[in-house]
């Protein structure tokens, strides 16, 4: 089964003008009707939290980099901070005129980025922004809800490692999580007698 909405493409009259923020015409009704549906040839239960979330998707072309690092993709909270009324207020108005309402989460992807990506790696990033987009939970690990209407509390979700587990089971390992499997994989350089002879304790090691 495919998806009824195909994974959205980069208008190409965007990449020549930095700077910019557009939204992504289809990327919510591809997550949709892909990832969020049961029925979805590539249906995650690990985000089923977010059929009752408001997303809104970004495209970008303004260049973000952390030292060599240039940032591909990310999500953030959508609700403005209501401490600033006018602050506020201006983010109220663009998210309307974009999405027609607020939204839960924000997700950016680059558009340099993905114009040039094959359809793992693109997949890859969605979904790895999309385990950002989380359930908040309380201190028993419970997932929370709303009192009031019964929906999901969201909040920004932290890396397992350094991506999410469920990243890696779907599309594989890449970059550091592979080094990070590699050396798994080796085993470790020191063995544990060498460890606890190092600790000075492997006088009460038996056997």
């Amino acid at each position: 089964m495919f998806p009824s909405c195909p994974l959205p493409e980069v208008p190409d009259e965007m990449l020549d003008r930095p700077g910019r923020f557009v939204p992504i015409d289809g990327m919510d009704e591809f997550v949709r009707s892909a990832i969020l549906d049961e029925e979805g040839p590539l249906h995650n239960p690990d985000h089923v939290h977010l059929r009752k979330a408001r997303i809104g998707y970004l495209w970008t072309t303004e260049d973000w980099r952390d030292g060599e690092s240039a940032r591909i993709g990310q999500a953030g909270r959508g609700q403005p901070d209501t401490r600033n009324r006018w602050t506020s207020g201006i983010l109220e108005q663009q998210y309307r005129s974009w999405w027609g309402r607020l939204t839960d989460f924000i997700v950016w992807f680059d558009a340099a980025w993905w114009s040039t990506a094959d359809e793992r790696s693109r997949l890859m990033v969605l979904e790895h922004e999309l385990y950002h987009c989380g359930q908040a939970r309380d201190d028993w690990g419970t997932p929370r809800y709303s009192r009031m209407t019964g929906d999901p509390i969201f909040t920004i979700k932290r890396h397992d490692v350094e991506e999410f587990i469920g990243v890696v089971r779907r599309y594989g390992a890449s970059g550091p999580v592979l080094d990070l499997v590699e050396a798994v994989t080796d085993g470790p350089e020191i063995s544990m007698p060498r460890i606890l002879g190092a600790c000075g304790c492997g006088a009460v090691i038996r056997g």
